[in-house]
């Protein structure tokens, strides 16, 4: 019933947007990912003003509208507000067009490319084209923003730990988890196209309020590069929500902003599953509280429950969100657990604390899948299944530039050695919802996906029309899988691990050049993969150093993306 609503809403709500009585216009969001989001951020660190939590993304415009009106006339690409081509249609409503924007993106030898919505960036050419229009009205606001994405994907060499189908041909899924997650490796052996309806929304709103029906990828939490619940590295869910487009104010209490979404993830073509998988559904939402006292500080709480839906969405999985933990250890023959084994939890807390004046903020957030049994197991083991993030950025004044930004952000999603003592399995996945956290093959929360972290570094130079900026990145991929695999292995010698383990070093250059209309960006960066074949000890035999075999891929990527303002 839910599903056939959300499908409705697209074909019937535009039409109910000419039958309101609107007032005034700029309603529609601001697309993740988007230069504006930079824009915006930039200016909360650089001004006093506290308009936004930017913790639920996308945002509304009318929220980067009062950013930028307030930096007008200032120097700096930054300060210069980016306005779409918008005309009055009259009787309040407004019609307009996002500019068109282009990226071409180019790997020599490796698929590597993170947080591009539909795009998968394969090895060789891959080109997005993004644009659309927007009809908008004080009370509703029709969207339509597709990404169309060409991807050559050429043929790269194959991951070791990649499973057989049962003609014994090789499978295009993720390296090691195969099955359990729907995660390819590879998205089939020739190019394709993609054509997803990207940042597209029909939503009602009546000041701080909204709810309508989306495509758009959602980002939450302060996470500057890998949120742990949601970002825009999967294709955004289909969806229906409601919640809020700006901060609503309690006396004494402090802002509470929150959004609720319920959505229904899709397989990719190449997930082929070991047992029969149902159709998914996605229930979520996102809480957050800035304290009155403590203007600048929002700390908050999402929590999202996966559950195959062979008969169709019904009222108990739409309540289920608000249901407290359990209390109390479940018991086996428990009729209530059993309903429940095709449910998959997962929660975080954030933090994000912005300082204008010190021109900083820090942000975390630490993420937990499945319920602790009770309050002792959680005050015992209150890591068991669970990653964490935190990093910071601040802004210098130096000479001959505007400013310098700096950003670290370190993210761990490898469960911890209570794996010794208590089982703990990859993060994003569940032993019965075998696509996982995923959309379309595509991890819906942190890009570096299951059991990986990182560690990233990076300076920003901007002056003028300009920013410059280099960034290296130290990438563990899948961790829990060395561990697992390679324990009670024959090694030839105990500090041999370092030519096994699986590690990637990313060293790059990006700048922009922003003299309007036209906006050029471009990346340059550097991947050396050690390790990528994941060699068998046993295939190494003495203790000399010389005699390693170094297993190292290289990649390097080139990326060029173009938007002009009518």
């Amino acid at each position: 019933m839910v599903q056939k609503v959300y499908r409705g809403c697209f074909l019937f709500l535009p039409v109910f947007i000419w039958l309101i009585l609107p007032i005034s216009a700029t309603a529609q969001t601001v697309p993740i990912g988007d230069l504006r989001e930079d824009q915006l951020r930039l200016q909360q660190l650089l001004n006093d003003s506290l308009t936004t939590s930017f913790v639920h993304r996308p945002v509304w415009s009318r929220v980067y509208d009062t950013y930028m009106d307030a930096a007008e006339g200032r120097p700096g690409w930054w300060n210069r507000k980016l306005e779409p081509y918008e005309m009055d249609l009259g009787h309040g409503f407004s019609f307009g067009l996002f500019e068109p924007f282009l990226q071409s993106t180019i790997n020599s030898h490796l698929p590597v490319g993170e947080n591009n919505a539909a795009a998968w960036h394969g090895r060789g050419i891959t080109s997005d084209l993004q644009g659309g229009f927007f009809i908008t009205s004080e009370y509703a606001t029709l969207t339509f923003r597709p990404q169309i994405v060409y991807q050559q994907n050429v043929r790269f060499r194959r991951p070791r730990f990649i499973g057989t189908g049962p003609d014994g041909e090789r499978l295009f899924e993720a390296e090691a988890i195969g099955h359990r997650i729907d995660a390819p490796y590879r998205f089939g052996p020739d190019p394709f196209w993609t054509f997803d309806r990207g940042h597209s929304s029909v939503r009602i709103h009546y000041e701080q309020f909204e709810f309508g029906a989306s495509s758009e990828p959602l980002w939450w939490g302060g996470a500057v590069h890998y949120p742990l619940m949601l970002s825009n590295n999967a294709p955004g869910v289909q969806h229906i929500f409601a919640g809020t487009r700006a901060p609503v104010r309690i006396p004494w209490f402090g802002e509470i902003e929150f959004n609720w979404m319920m959505g229904w993830p899709e397989d990719s073509e190449w997930f082929v599953p070991r047992q029969p998988v149902s159709e998914r559904f996605i229930n979520a939402i996102n809480f957050s509280w800035s304290p009155a006292p403590l203007p600048g500080l929002y700390l908050g709480l999402t929590r999202a429950y996966i559950m195959q839906i062979p008969e169709g969405v019904s009222w108990e999985h739409i309540r289920i969100i608000f249901e407290s933990p359990r209390t109390s250890p479940p018991r086996p023959d428990d009729p209530e657990v059993t309903g429940r084994a095709n449910v998959d939890q997962a929660a975080s807390i954030y933090l994000r604390w912005l300082f204008p004046r010190a021109n900083a903020e820090i942000y975390g957030e630490f993420f937990r899948e499945d319920h602790s049994y009770d309050f002792r197991d959680f005050l015992m083991q209150p890591h068991h299944n669970s990653g964490y993030s935190f990093g910071f950025q601040k802004i210098f004044f130096v000479p001959r530039l505007d400013f310098l930004k700096m950003n670290m952000e370190a993210t761990n999603l490898t469960p911890s050695r209570l794996d010794e003592v208590r089982w703990q399995t990859y993060y994003y996945t569940h032993s019965r919802i075998l696509q996982g956290h995923t959309n379309r093959g595509q991890v819906l929360g942190a890009a570096i996906g299951p059991a990986s972290s990182s560690f990233y570094l990076s300076l920003d130079g901007y002056k003028d029309d300009y920013q410059v900026g280099i960034f290296g990145q130290r990438w563990v991929e899948n961790d829990h899988f060395h561990y697992r695999f390679n324990t009670g292995q024959d090694r030839p010698w105990g500090d041999g691990d370092i030519y096994y383990h699986r590690v990637n070093l990313n060293l790059g250059v990006r700048a922009l050049w922003g003299p309007g209309p036209f906006y050029l960006q471009g990346k340059l960066m550097w991947t050396k993969a050690f390790n990528y074949g994941r060699y068998e000890y046993s295939s190494i035999s003495g203790m000399d150093w010389g005699d390693r075999v170094r297993d190292d891929e290289h990649n390097i990527q080139f990326q060029l993306s173009i938007r002009y303002l009518f």
